[in-house]
């Protein structure tokens, strides 16, 4: 993947506002639904997109979806811009991040609305997208795929 490309994915990721995460729910069926982007910078102030383009969510640890994400990890995101029909999905992997001082690190202060007890709030869980392929629509008709090489 070019730097051209890696920039195009990039300011998509950070300029949309919220992203749709679909994954496998418990009767093997994909379901989707709308997540806060925590890469939007206007949003959180914290780092949630990773060179690889591997992104981080919050759930809740009672919820349907983390269910289905602990039992089966593959997951999409899909991201769009859609008056300029400018996308991007990105097809990978999700880990669920038990470590206490990441899960601090990420932490911001108002959350506190979804999680009362705050940080150590029992239904705080994050977790970790980490993608495989993509498939970004460029808003000129054109399609480009490929696989994300990560590196460390």
């Amino acid at each position: 993947m070019n730097q051209e490309l890696k920039k195009s994915f990039k300011n998509l990721i950070e300029k949309c506002k919220f992203c749709n995460l679909s994954n496998i729910n418990a009767d093997g069926f994909p379901e989707t639904r709308a997540m806060l982007n925590l890469a939007n910078p206007s949003i959180t102030t914290k780092h949630f997109l990773g060179k690889d383009f591997s992104v981080y969510f919050t759930t809740n640890t009672s919820s349907e979806k983390f269910k289905n994400l602990l039992s089966n990890s593959k997951t999409s995101i899909y991201y769009v811009e859609p008056d300029k029909f400018c996308a991007l999905l990105l097809i990978g992997e999700t880990s669920v991040i038990e470590d206490e001082k990441i899960k601090k690190d990420f932490w911001q202060s108002c959350w506190t609305m979804y999680y009362k007890e705050g940080l150590k709030d029992p239904e705080y869980q994050l977790f970790k997208f980490t993608p495989i392929k993509y498939k970004y629509y460029d808003g000129k008709f054109a399609v480009q795929s490929g696989e994300i090489i990560h590196t460390k």
